[in-house]
Formats: C-alpha cells, sequence, structure tokens
C-alpha cells in the first residue's frame, strides 16, 4: 500500500546519505515502486546532492530544530514529473495536509522567488520581505535549487540569521506616539525589520523614526494592504 511503501523510503531518506540509499533503489529497480516515473538523471542528482549538503548544514545548525529532512528530499525527487505526474503522486501517499499543499505550489512559489532574485535588488532585506513566513522546508529547497553564490548566500543568511530579527517596537508603541491604528501599521513594521536586516536601524528609537516615517509614507500614498 502507499502508506507502507511511504514507512520504508521515509527512513533511508532520513539517514546519513539519503542519495545513496535513491541510488541503490534505483539500482535494485525499487524505485518506480516508489513512483514510476522517478529517474535518477544527472540533473536530478545534482539536485539531491545540493539538497544535501543544505540539509546537513541546517541539521549542524539548529540541531533541536523540528525538520522534516525526507520531505526536503521529495521535493527534489520529484520535481522533474510532470503536473499531471506529481498531481497522482500527490493524491496516492498519505502526506500530511502542510506538505500536501506545499507540492501543489512548491513550482510556483519557486519560480516567482528565484524571478524576483534574478530581477530586483539583490539586498538581505529584500529577501526577508520574500521568504518570511514561507515554510521553512520551502527555503531550504529554494537555497538548493539557487546556483548564483550571492543569491545562495542571501538565502542562507535568511536561514540562519535574519528570519529571527526582531524589534524592539510594537503596534503599541506607534499608537503610543499619537499614530490613529490602520492596516498601515503592518506593513510599516515588517518595512521597519527589513531596513534592521539591511543595517539601516539598530537602536529602538532609530525603529521608532523609521516606522514612523514608514507609516506616514504608505497612508499617504494609500500603500498598506
Amino acid at each position: 500500500s502507499p502508506k507502507r511503501v511511504l514507512s520504508e523510503i521515509r527512513p533511508l531518506l532520513d539517514g546519513a546519505d539519503p542519495v545513496e540509499s535513491l541510488r541503490m533503489l534505483e539500482r535494485q529497480r525499487l524505485l518506480q515502486v516508489f513512483w514510476p516515473a522517478l529517474k535518477l538523471t544527472p540533473k536530478v542528482l545534482e539536485r539531491l546532492n545540493r539538497v544535501h549538503k543544505v540539509a546537513d548544514h541546517f541539521e549542524v545548525t539548529f540541531p533541536d530544530e523540528p525538520f522534516d529532512k525526507p520531505s526536503l528530499f521529495i521535493l527534489a525527487l520529484t520535481e522533474r514529473l510532470t503536473h499531471e505526474q506529481l498531481s497522482a503522486f500527490r493524491a496516492t501517499y498519505p502526506f500530511p495536509k502542510p506538505f500536501k499543499e506545499l507540492l501543489d505550489r512548491v513550482r510556483s512559489l519557486t519560480w516567482r522567488a528565484r524571478q524576483r532574485l534574478a530581477l530586483h535588488d539583490k539586498t538581505a532585506g529584500a529577501v526577508y520581505r520574500s521568504l518570511l513566513g514561507e515554510p521553512i522546508l520551502w527555503v531550504l529547497y529554494l537555497q538548493a535549487c539557487l546556483e548564483n553564490p550571492k543569491e545562495q548566500a542571501l538565502v542562507r543568511d535568511f536561514v540562519v540569521r535574519h528570519r529571527f530579527v526582531r524589534l524592539a517596537i510594537t503596534g503599541a508603541d506607534l499608537k503610543t506616539a499619537g499614530l490613529i491604528p490602520s492596516p498601515a501599521f503592518a506593513d510599516a513594521l515588517l518595512a521597519t525589520r527589513a531596513a534592521k536586516v539591511n543595517g539601516l536601524v539598530a537602536s529602538r528609537e532609530e525603529e521608532m523614526a523609521f516606522v514612523v516615517k514608514a507609516v506616514n509614507a504608505f497612508t499617504a500614498r494609500g500603500e498598506a494592504r
């Protein structure tokens, strides 16, 4: 059954060398039991090796953070399937709902992220705003997909440091400063966190000065969501 197959595959992908485990499955013609269209082409192997490197770094850096390594390898293993094949694969196996949802949007999510990185200014703050709130599993997959060293470094910095950035101020401080609560608060606070990631603000006073200007700018232009 699909449940049994998945229960046997996941420990292999969670082991010390998932790529070699997949090679072994292919040599024994068992990889196609997982899904008939799966093939370890040179491109797929290249991606799997990149994923292995990213996964190892994450596990060493954050040993206490929950991390679904098998699902990360499944994202790479299935990236060459057609949309129809991926949809059928997703429907066949009893993956948790969040991972099923990620399989649904991983390609469009990754394409948009790569386009933004290629076309826009490559700043830590811009990457922070782009990746904040997305599943860490996908962010790691994106890191493995990138070939430009600067883009790789920006995503890695988000994973290692910038996703933990917090402000000393809150929306309550904006109300205390006399600003009228509005949707601009959330956008301005996000812009201030991005500025902090970029090193443009550091102290509480600098955060307040930046966020007040941002609220006023968003409100004046009507850009708040």
